[in-house]
Parts: C-alpha cells; structure tokens; sequence
C-alpha cells in the first residue's frame, strides 16, 4: 500500500544502497544476499527453522534512513497517533524481510 503523504524513509542498507519503496523482487533479493536467516521463537528457545518462520534479518547498525522528513515527531503525526506529553521512543533494532507467503 502507498500513502501519498507518508514520507519516503530513504532506506540505505550496507552493501546495497537505497533501497527503493515499494519493493520489488530485484531489489529484495539484493537486501537478501547481504542478510542472513532470522531466528525464530519456539517454545523455550530460539531456532533456525524456516518451517516456523522463514525470514532475512539485517542488523540496525547497517540500516540508514536518509530522508530529512523522516523524523520522529512527523513519522508519529503520519501515522494518526495522537500527541503526547512525553513522545514514544523509536528504536530500530533489525530489518526483517519475510521470503513471500513466510508466516
């Protein structure tokens, strides 16, 4: 889905580039290559298991928003919340991307 007045992130991920939005296969399967296979919970620990959840991680440390607008204080308007006194904290802790038709 496109939100017109949803800003852009400017997505930069090490060893590809600017990652253009909306995604198509080229492009993810380039985010793939420079991924590795997400962890998954299950029951007591935590697996490799891609018939449980097949999906590529990529740690925040190589993961960059390069659009100025994309900001805090406008993502949180954007996206309909209201205000606060005290704003929500956004932490990025890894990129996800689930292979087509993963849980």
């Amino acid at each position: 889905m496109v939100v017109p007045s949803f800003p852009n992130p400017g997505l930069d991920v090490d060893g590809v580039g600017c990652v253009p939005l909306p995604l198509i296969d080229h492009t993810a399967n380039m985010v793939t290559s420079v991924g590795e296979q997400a962890p998954c919970g299950r029951s007591m620990g935590t697996i490799l298991d891609t018939a449980v959840g097949d999906a590529i991680q990529i740690d925040a440390s190589n993961i960059r928003f390069m659009n100025p607008k994309w900001v805090e204080k406008e993502v949180w308007s954007g996206l309909g919340c209201p205000p606060y006194t005290s704003p929500p904290r956004c932490e990025l802790y890894k990129l996800l991307l689930y292979k087509h038709g993963a849980r």
